[in-house]
C-alpha cells in the first residue's frame, strides 16, 4: 500500500507504507509466474475440492461453478489472449481493458446456495502445508485470538481508549469502519459516563 492523497493512492516510486495479502485473491497457474488479479468480486468465491471442503455449504457434490475466459460475450478477451505483455501495457495506458472472466454453473444452483469453485490440487496441497506450519504472529504471546473469533463476538473484543492502555489489540489487528461501501479508519471508541437514560427506572 502507498500513501493516500485526496485523489486516491499515489504511487510515485517511493517505498510502500504497508503490505497486505493480495495473492490469495488472484488467479494463477503452477506452470506460470504470472497471476491475474481481477477487478470484480469474483475473486471472493471460496474453494470446494476433493480434499479441502472449506467452510459454508461445500459438501460431497463438490464445486458448483467454474471460472473461465469470457471469449463469447467479450470479443476483446480473445484478442488479448494472443497479445504480448508489451501490447497489453500499451492498451492499458490508453485506458482499454480486456481479459474478462466469466463464472459458469456446473449444475443447478439454489437461490440461497453459496457459489464454489475448485482452486485445484496444487492450492489444496499448499493450504495443507500452510495449516501445518502456521503459528500466531510474533508479539501476540499466548493471548492470540483469531480475527474470525473476534468478529463473532464484537461486544467482547471491541476496546475503548481506556481498555487499550492496559489491554492493547494484538499486533496483527486493525480496526476500521465500513461506511458507504468503503473502509475508513475509525476513531477509537471512548467510554462515556452513564446517563439517566441508562439507569433503570422504578416504573
Amino acid at each position: 500500500m502507498f500513501e493516500l492523497n485526496v485523489n486516491g493512492y499515489k504511487v510515485d516510486g517511493g517505498d510502500p507504507v504497508g503490505k497486505q495479502l493480495l495473492l490469495n485473491y488472484c488467479f494463477g497457474h503452477g506452470k506460470s509466474t504470472m497471476v491475474v488479479c481481477t477487478a470484480s468480486s469474483s475473486n471472493l468465491i471460496n474453494h470446494c475440492g476433493p480434499k479441502v471442503k472449506g467452510e459454508g455449504q461445500c459438501d460431497n457434490r463438490g464445486p458448483n461453478a467454474v471460472v473461465r475466459w469470457a471469449t463469447d460475450f467479450d470479443p476483446e478477451t480473445s484478442l488479448w489472449l494472443d497479445m504480448s505483455l508489451d501490447e497489453i501495457d500499451e492498451l492499458v495506458e490508453k485506458g482499454r481493458r480486456g481479459l474478462s472472466l466469466e463464472i459458469v454453473a456446473l449444475r443447478d444452483i439454489r437461490a440461497d446456495e453459496e457459489i464454489f469453485i475448485d482452486y485445484g490440487p496444487e492450492w489444496e496441497e499448499a493450504w495443507e502445508r500452510h495449516l501445518s506450519a502456521w503459528s500466531p504472529p510474533s508479539g501476540n504471546g499466548d493471548n492470540y485470538v483469531s480475527i474470525n473469533e473476534m468478529n463473532k463476538d464484537v461486544e467482547k473484543y471491541i476496546r475503548t481508549v481506556e481498555d487499550l492502555e492496559t489491554d492493547p489489540y494484538p499486533v496483527d489487528v486493525r480496526v476500521a469502519c465500513f461506511v458507504q461501501g468503503f473502509h475508513h479508519p475509525c476513531e477509537i471508541l471512548k467510554e462515556t459516563s452513564r446517563t439517566e437514560a441508562d439507569v433503570p427506572g422504578d416504573s
